[in-house]
């Protein structure tokens, strides 16, 4: 896991709330459209794209000054080298244990 995979991870394991809402998105199926398999790949996208979501929020929200810019085109980059599917993979991990 690069190390900000790995940081992303840290903070959405931290935050409860968080962690329950992609947990929610994880959970849901669409049986009988969709087998399990691509439950989990349709699931995998709409995780990754709530928390585009929210970082584009995060981002529209910062003040307009050049250090604020830099961190935010920062933040923007880094979100594009984080892996989803890994990320989903944890959050099932997450759901097996628990039940």
């Amino acid at each position: 896991m690069n190390k900000i995979a790995e940081i992303v991870w840290d903070s959405i394991s931290d935050d409860e709330e968080l962690l329950a809402e992609l947990t929610r998105i994880m959970r849901q199926e669409y049986v009988p459209f969709l087998p399990k398999e691509r439950t989990t790949t349709v699931n995998t996208y709409k995780l990754e794209h709530f928390m585009r979501e929210e970082l584009s929020k995060w981002y529209e929200w910062l003040p307009d000054s050049p250090i604020h810019q830099i961190g935010g085109e920062l933040a923007m980059e880094a979100f594009r080298c984080v892996d989803w599917r890994h990320r989903a993979s944890l959050v099932l991990d997450r759901l097996q244990l628990a039940g």
